[in-house]
């Protein structure tokens, strides 16, 4: 049920086919981002989403505003939870809430046992399994691994390593009419013509810049400062903003490590470390320059840049590759050494790009686990 346009984007690799449903209808905001576009030269394009805006046996896309930031409360976007858990769950699996792993137990080059705790009793559970997939994200992976005491390995040192997050920013542009009179989804169009704009100076991406919703004035209202919170909820009305998505390069100074201190369950506690260089910085700018034009161009009269701190992009710190030297995982995810040991996540990529990195997490998950099957059919 992805709806999109193959061809439309300008750096879009190949594809074996195109998209089965077409793209829904510009809303009202995202048109007038599109023509704002346009003046200026670009080509945008609207993103393929995975959004059932068609199939009437289930629930429909009811297009508001909470698509980006929250869950969907009707089973309309085709997350993992209502896509591939739900059908897991039917051919038997168990997913079980509130166990927090700590470790795994290494013996004779396998994973034996992995030991976790129940956070509602307290109490140690150990799972077996003949294989073990880690899937915590570029933070929790790695950390699950240095509790595990796997020094023995080569690789052991760049277990943690090169963390990357992207360097992130959200240009507001304050209009002078309301831009979303009927508060209607607007997250549809990305621009990738800024793409390569320093790839003969950096050897890297540049990235993307894609609407985005703005937040509701409840949440404007929370986060602005004291003297502002209800002129910020006022003025919400007027914004309408873009996303920059720029490459960080990956570092080895960056990384997730471990401490000594337990947390309140006995599970070692980590430590995240990172800083973006001054390349990181200048490729971010770059794009958020774009970003204001692009609003300017729209009807936007003053601009708010607000630099995004989190990690929801985190990546790197558990890298694939070809080099036993430089990467802890093999081409197919499997920790170096480990028969049975596998991480499908974020920390498996050696580089970010340029763009957000679910459909790519998604889509190795879905290759390793398709050599998993094959490989260890027997097991």
């Amino acid at each position: 049920e992805v709806h999109g346009a193959a061809g439309k984007d300008p750096f879009e690799p190949w594809r074996s086919c195109g998209y089965l449903y077409e793209p829904i209808e510009l809303t009202a905001p995202a048109r007038r981002i599109w023509l704002a576009g346009q003046k200026l030269g670009l080509r945008p394009f609207q993103m393929p989403m995975a959004i059932n805006f068609e199939n009437a046996a289930r629930a429909l896309c009811i297009r508001c505003l909470t698509c980006d930031g929250f869950p969907c409360q009707i089973g309309a976007k085709n997350d993992l939870t209502a896509t591939l858990l739900r059908q897991a769950q039917a051919l038997g699996v168990d997913i079980v809430a509130g166990i927090q792993v700590n470790r795994l137990v290494e013996s004779a080059d396998r994973i034996q046992a992995v030991q976790c705790v129940d956070r509602s009793t307290r109490k140690e559970v150990v799972l077996s399994a003949p294989i073990v997939v880690v899937a915590g994200g570029a933070i929790q992976s790695p950390g699950i691994l240095l509790r595990s005491g796997l020094e023995r390995f080569p690789q052991h040192h760049l277990i943690g390593r090169y963390l990357m997050r992207h360097c992130n920013a959200v240009i507001a542009g304050i209009f002078p009419f309301q831009t979303n009179v009927k508060r209607e989804f607007h997250k549809q169009l990305c621009f990738t013509d800024f793409y390569e704009s320093f790839r003969a100076r950096d050897g890297m991406a540049t990235g993307v810049v894609q609407d985005i919703y703005s937040p509701d004035p409840v949440v404007l209202k929370h986060f602005a400062p004291r003297g502002f919170k209800s002129l910020a909820a006022i003025a919400g009305g007027h914004l309408q903003n873009l996303l920059c998505v720029a490459e960080d390069e990956p570092q080895y100074e960056n990384a997730v490590t471990a401490t000594a201190e337990p947390d309140a369950f006995g599970v070692g506690c980590l430590q995240v470390r990172h800083q973006y260089s001054k390349r990181d910085c200048e490729r971010r700018d770059y794009l958020a320059k774009q970003a204001r034009k692009i609003l300017r161009s729209a009807g936007a009269l003053f601009f708010h840049t607000y630099r995004i701190d989190s990690f929801s992009h985190a990546l790197g710190s558990l890298r694939m590759g070809a080099d036993p030297n430089t990467s802890v995982l093999d081409s197919f995810c499997r920790f170096r050494g480990i028969d049975n040991l596998f991480v499908v996540d974020g920390s498996i990529f050696p580089s970010s790009g340029g763009v957000n990195p679910s459909l790519t997490i998604a889509a190795n998950g879905l290759r390793v686990g398709d050599h998993i099957s094959r490989t260890f059919r027997t097991v």
